[in-house]
């Protein structure tokens, strides 16, 4: 636990320029660095801890990233757009985050909470991530706190990719298929050949009597999950094409 103010000012001058921003209310930066174990161990104080601008942080960063996938990836279906979100602002994600700013070395903190590994702690550095966002928001205003989130997930985002994301590319693929009112795919096996115990599956998806992707694995069920991920590729490039083909 930082002992003294004056030095703990100074830590707060140095995140400041760390991040590249000069608060208005430097009150801000240090309550969305305060955790609570202080407050508890100083129950007459009127110091807040970083648990409101963490509610705030939580629901802002939330719609930014909402928002920019969903203006990056207009052929996400809703459950995807879900999915994408999820995996961004997920706990070990904002982690991440905290670590690469090194949020934890300037973190105010009770002594019993320090000496067990606060500073290191998972929930902890997600939390406090949040609240230096929320702290953002309420003092710089809200195109401030998005530019400081997109500089840090814009990475993230751009990898975001359709064939890594879809836990289950066949059901992605039948929304995606309904959304834009096309009649559900068929999967056709093409061939099964090899010995028994090395068979290779090779899957054909046809839409509205058309080939439009094919895989071939050792297991049917994934030959199918491939051709359906493939078959995304390819009708997210030509949906439009395709929709005044088919109609």
């Amino acid at each position: 636990m930082i002992n003294s103010q004056q030095t703990y000012s100074a830590n707060l001058s140095k995140l400041e320029a760390s991040l590249g921003k000069k608060f208005h209310s430097i009150e801000l930066l240090a309550q969305a660095m305060r955790h609570p174990s202080l407050l508890n161990e100083q129950p007459k104080t009127e110091l807040q801890s970083y648990e409101r601008l963490e509610f705030l942080g939580d629901s802002f960063l939330g719609w930014v990233i909402a928002k920019e996938i969903y203006k990056k990836y207009p052929n996400y279906p809703e459950g995807e757009l879900t999915k994408a979100r999820a995996l961004l602002v997920k706990g070990s994600n904002l982690q991440k985050m905290a670590k690469y700013l090194d949020l934890g070395s300037f973190m105010e903190m009770g002594h019993g909470e320090e000496t067990n590994g606060g500073r290191d702690r998972s929930s902890n550095l997600a939390a406090v991530f949040e609240s230096l966002v929320g702290a953002i928001l309420l003092d710089q205003g809200e195109e401030a706190a998005s530019k400081f989130i997109l500089k840090l997930f814009s990475g993230q985002i751009n990898a975001l990719s359709i064939t890594e994301s879809f836990n289950d590319a066949k059901s992605t693929l039948q929304e995606f298929l309904q959304k834009h009112g096309l009649p559900l795919p068929l999967y056709k096996l093409i061939s099964a050949t090899g010995p028994s115990h090395a068979k290779l599956f090779k899957i054909e998806i046809v839409v509205n009597d058309t080939p439009v992707a094919e895989a071939t694995a050792s297991k049917k069920n994934t030959a199918e999950q491939q051709a359906a991920k493939a078959a995304l590729l390819v009708l997210q490039n030509q949906i439009h094409d395709l929709q005044s083909r088919w109609r």
